[in-house]
């Protein structure tokens, strides 16, 4: 399928608008087009132009219908930026898949390795955190390096880590006789760490079903699970006591606001993340950020 996406080169207004990107002559209009015809234009703009393409569709159903038609015509899987589900209520579960692919895909937009990235438009304008917060917070560990295997779980914690007895999911960590096995947001396997004292002396991706290594590695990066960190805990701890004494000097208190403000102190002063932390958003990141802010600057963007 990829010759169709040479065919293009020999059409005339496919080789005039190649020209105008390049030349960033933009914005460039295109009408009549259905989605297969969208689907080839997009696939043969990354093919040829080797560039990050962020494609912006109305919904995320239009865009995940479009994966498998530039998944074809490419050979390349595009990644799909999902709407973040905000938690503004306690709840006792909640599940965090679409969370980590969310941030696993912000994190390759901004470091131009999303390849062809479908998203749609309420998902790039969301809040999210400052670009720089997921690069700064990413763990990258390297074969030899020297770190104890008691600061690797201690910085696997800090980043939202949960550990468990044996991992299985996205966010876990498990720690036995020298071994620590890490499965990162937006990794397809995890990744098994193996320590000779403080030296890491192996790396290796391996399935969590038979638990056999299928892919032996020099470097690894660790995304972090949750964009707050145990160490700005106190921080926003802080914040809340302000806001609560806000609350506490009105003439007509809101006793549920009271209450939910001094049990989500006392939770982040024992060190735990109060479950609905998304209600805290303008607190925890006083700038605005969006999707849009975590494009890189040689992308090219498709709407």
């Amino acid at each position: 399928m990829l010759a169709l996406c040479d065919a293009l080169k020999k059409n005339k207004d496919f080789a005039t608008l190649l020209q105008k990107i390049e030349a960033g002559e933009c914005p460039i209009a295109l009408s009549g087009l259905s989605g297969i015809h969208k689907a080839h234009i997009i696939s043969a703009i990354r093919m040829i132009t080797k560039r990050q393409v962020v494609c912006i569709y109305a919904d995320e159903l239009d865009a995940r219908r479009a994966v498998s038609d530039i998944e074809i015509m490419t050979g390349e899987t595009p990644k799909v930026l999902p709407v973040h589900e905000l938690s503004l209520h306690d709840v006792d579960s909640a599940s965090h898949e679409y969370a980590h692919e969310r941030l696993a895909t912000l994190k390759a937009l901004a470091g131009g390795e999303a390849g062809i990235c479908l998203a749609p438009v309420f998902a790039l304008m969301q809040r999210c955190a400052p670009p720089e917060n997921i690069s700064k917070k990413t763990i990258t560990l390297k074969l030899s390096d020297e770190i104890s295997e008691e600061e690797l779980i201690s910085r696997l914690t800090s980043c939202g880590y949960v550990r468990e007895i044996q991992v299985e999911s996205e966010g876990q960590f498990a720690v036995r006789g020298g071994i620590v096995d890490v499965f990162s947001p937006g990794s397809e396997n995890p990744v098994r760490i193996e320590f000779f004292g403080d030296e890491i002396d192996a790396m290796g991706y391996f399935e969590t079903q038979s638990q056999r290594r299928i892919e032996n590695t020099r470097v690894v990066k660790l995304l972090p699970v949750t964009n707050l960190e145990v160490s700005e805990f106190e921080s926003l701890a802080g914040k809340l006591e302000a806001e609560l004494k806000r609350e506490l000097a009105r003439k007509k208190k809101n006793d549920r606001l009271i209450k939910i403000l001094e049990n989500d102190i006392a939770l982040l002063r024992s060190g735990i993340a109060p479950r609905a932390r998304d209600r805290y958003l303008n607190l925890i990141y006083e700038e605005k950020f969006c999707g849009l802010d975590y494009i890189s600057e040689n992308s090219i963007v498709v709407v």
